[in-house]
């Protein structure tokens, strides 16, 4: 299958043909630019086609079992980032590593993940709810809600690019004013194994136990970040190269 690569950055288009409004909204959520950066049909349907692939991806496949939270979790919390009492929000909560270590700690835990996963760790989410913890159903926003919002791993498993810039959009959306986005992702060193066993789709790889990693370099994650009005407070890992293994970074609302 051919590799779309970064064909999208600026087409060159000499007589592009102007898109309907319906087109002109798919053409911002995939490219997050504006109709005169993109202002063509084809561009947003070759995006489309390329990334046919992910009809693949088993998404569920992606959360993997951990006793213990992330290191950039134990990071906020240690520099006070992450405080008790804290309304926050995971997206992609997996096996509740993070929600049950933070929800213990004295944090206001609400926690949402794909069904599938939710099941696989029946158990575990109903002790955390037992336990105080709250679930949001999937595909439910409580926009302008929470303190903190937290996703450690899960934007890059997302294949289609507008699904991805999308999630992204609804963490910011989910914080107050002057809330603040904690975020850890894997950088080009940490998915060499994708690269050399999996497949190439859209501008990720498919692995071969069917989930999808598209590594983040920082200024990639940083620009996102900026664009969408957050300031960039802290990043724990990544600061010193642009495609480490891992990028940590937490961001606040303006």
């Amino acid at each position: 299958m051919r590799s779309c690569g970064r064909q999208y950055a600026r087409p060159h288009i000499h007589r592009p043909r102007l898109l309907w409004p319906a087109d002109q909204l798919l053409a911002a959520a995939i490219f997050g630019k504006t109709l005169k950066e993109t202002a063509s049909y084809d561009v947003v349907r070759r995006s489309i086609l390329t990334e046919d692939c992910c009809s693949e991806v088993r998404p569920e496949n992606s959360a993997r079992t951990f006793s213990n939270p992330a290191e950039i979790v134990r990071k906020a919390v240690n520099d006070g980032l992450i405080q008790k009492r804290h309304r926050l929000l995971e997206i992609g909560s997996g096996c509740l590593r993070n929600a049950a270590y933070l929800l213990n700690y004295g944090v206001q835990v609400t926690a949402r993940d794909l069904p599938g996963v939710i099941r696989r760790y029946q158990k575990r989410y109903d002790r955390f709810v037992k336990n105080g913890g709250k679930l949001l159903p999937f595909g439910s926003r409580i926009p302008g809600t929470f303190d903190v919002v937290l996703s450690t791993f899960t934007l890059e498993t997302i294949c289609r690019r507008a699904e991805r810039l999308e999630m992204l959009q609804e963490l910011i959306e989910s914080l107050n004013r002057g809330g603040r986005m904690v975020l850890a992702v894997r950088g080009p060193r940490d998915v060499k194994t994708a690269a050399a066993k999996g497949q190439r789709c859209g501008d990720g790889y498919i692995t071969p136990q069917k989930t999808f990693v598209k590594p983040f370099t920082v200024k990639e994650l940083t620009s996102l970040l900026s664009r969408r009005g957050l300031s960039i407070l802290k990043i724990y890992s990544g600061k010193k190269q642009n495609e480490p293994k891992i990028i940590e970074i937490v961001a606040e609302m303006l």
